[in-house]
């Protein structure tokens, strides 16, 4: 048991760590309130309970973290969300909870195509999620 808190707090504390990060290199703030802000998300109850919890929520809490700072960087870099990084991290979200995968998706609704692309688009991303599901 002593090795899954080990990493269900580096889960939680690696997610803080996106958001510092997020905080400073995306809407660059300075060290002071970048600190601050992680602070203030890390002192919340349920961050710090996520330490101490043995299940799929700091998976959870770290892989959508992670996902918004790709996908904001990505965004910031080149002005849209490319299809591939969203199917990545479609999937590699939707393998903790399928309302997950989802989360991920949202972003190709900012992207300015069709909106039938973007309808095949989240079809093409969620069809193997739901086949491993299946399966």
């Amino acid at each position: 048991i002593p090795a899954s808190l080990l990493l269900m707090n580096a889960l939680t504390s690696g997610g803080l760590l996106f958001i510092y990060k997020y905080l400073r290199q995306i809407t660059t703030l300075s060290i002071r309130r970048s600190l601050l802000l992680t602070l203030f998300a890390g002192s919340f109850f349920t961050t710090i309970i996520l330490s101490f919890t043995i299940e799929t929520y700091p998976f959870s809490f770290f892989f959508l973290i992670l996902s918004l700072f790709i996908l904001s960087k990505e965004y910031k870099e080149s002005g849209y969300f490319r299809r591939k990084t969203i199917f990545f991290l479609s999937f590699l979200c939707g393998g903790i909870t399928i309302t997950n995968a989802v989360k991920p998706l949202m972003a190709e609704l900012l992207n300015k195509t069709s909106f039938t692309s973007k309808i095949r688009t989240g079809c093409k991303a969620l069809l193997p999620l739901i086949m491993c599901y299946f399966f």
